[in-house]
């Protein structure tokens, strides 16, 4: 699972970012505590490593990513599901996703 921060940056979980660094989710959340990692936390109380502070900490030169777009598609099975606000809340929501990718 990926998502992106305000500033852009890919953010990942604690244990791919583990995997990736083949080092242990406490060393992580140890590198997070100690500054040597950016991270965010999620509303759910989880925290999202910014995949460029693992380039940074692996010495890696930042890599600018292709410029994207994220399509969104939403659908309603019957009329009365569009009626009573389905389709609408769908929107709102995958657009608010679409802020946050």
């Amino acid at each position: 699972m990926t998502h992106n921060n305000a500033e852009g940056s890919r953010l990942i979980p604690v244990g791919e970012a583990a995997k990736q660094l083949s080092v242990s989710d406490q060393t992580i959340r140890n590198y997070c505590s100690d500054g040597e990692l950016d991270f965010m936390v999620t509303a759910g109380g989880h925290r999202r490593i910014s995949v460029a502070s693992l380039r940074r900490y692996l010495g890696h030169d930042e890599i600018e990513d292709e410029e994207r777009q994220t399509v969104i598609y939403c659908r309603c099975s019957t009329s009365s599901q569009t009626k009573s606000g389905n389709l609408e809340r769908q929107k709102e929501r995958l657009l608010e996703y679409c802020e946050t990718e």
